[in-house]
């Protein structure tokens, strides 16, 4: 639902800019992670922003990938519905123009269809930009070791430009190179260069805590990772009740406005996506 929502508010922002050159079509698959509120939401986007139609894949079965991961079933299930997605491009092609085929980080086996109809082909990358550029490096992560990550309790890696990382606390679909979902989030990382472009927020979270402080620093528990309730409670008191907690306010107040800022005319926000249109007409 995630990542639906975020496509989504890309294409508002898209025809916020452009209505008078654009239309949108989000394809959809159906049979893995169906809930009606997915049902609902679909309904209510296309009553309320006529230029974005979604186009539904036929049912697929997921029968035949119950022993997999629910990661690995999710990458099975993308492949599965690559001629869905073909077949859906060959028809849109018929009655219009594609300019962009954005695919998701996850669709990588849609990657090739951008070249068989000659369509410029770009990745919506729905975390941010930090995440980006941990994925962007796995390939050189994956040459380091033969060992799953999960094994890696003492292995500490370290990304260009960003903090170190604990090899266990890498995303839970990666940390077992006998899941067939590590091989697939491989793959992705190794195919997002080859697309035309990416497209990916600039919004970071250890930006917010370090660089700009205007988020509160919750600790994690050794081994386990979690936060304990003594720690999300002091950290919340923090934030509501001390000086540094309304300093903090009023910092966040200030980043709101640099957000607005991004987003005005002359924002980077819009150049980027100017950029972005440019690119594809």
């Amino acid at each position: 639902m995630g990542h639906i929502i975020a496509m989504v508010e890309l294409g508002k922002l898209i025809l916020h800019h452009y209505s008078h050159r654009f239309s949108i079509t989000i394809l959809l698959t159906k049979g893995f992670l169906d809930t009606p509120a997915v049902s609902t939401y679909i309904q209510h986007v296309s009553q309320s922003n006529p230029s974005i139609c979604f186009h539904q894949f036929p049912f697929l079965s997921l029968q035949n990938f119950q022993s997999l991961s629910i990661a690995a079933t999710g990458g099975e299930f993308i492949r599965q519905n690559l001629p869905n997605a073909r077949d859906s491009l060959r028809q849109i092609s018929e009655t219009s123009t594609v300019r962009a085929f954005v695919i998701d980080l996850f669709c990588t086996s849609a990657l090739c269809l951008g070249e068989e109809f000659r369509i410029p082909t770009f990745y919506f990358f729905t975390s941010g930009a930090a995440a980006l550029a941990a994925f962007l490096y796995l390939p050189k992560i994956h040459e380091q070791t033969d060992k799953s990550f999960k094994d890696l309790a003492d292995t500490v890696f370290r990304f260009p430009g960003l903090p170190p990382l604990r090899a266990t606390h890498m995303p839970e679909p990666i940390l077992d190179r006998d899941d067939p979902a590590y091989w697939d989030f491989l793959e992705n990382s190794i195919n997002l260069p080859k697309a035309n472009g990416i497209v990916t927020n600039t919004f970071d979270g250890n930006v917010l805590v370090e660089d700009i402080a205007v988020a509160v620093a919750v600790e994690q528990r050794e081994g386990d990772g979690f936060v304990s309730g003594d720690e999300l409670e002091k950290r919340v008191r923090e934030l509501m009740e001390s000086e540094k907690g309304r300093e903090l306010r009023e910092r966040s107040k200030k980043m709101k406005e640099m957000a607005l800022d991004a987003l005005g005319e002359f924002g980077s926000s819009t150049l980027a996506l100017k950029r972005f249109i440019a690119a594809i007409e």
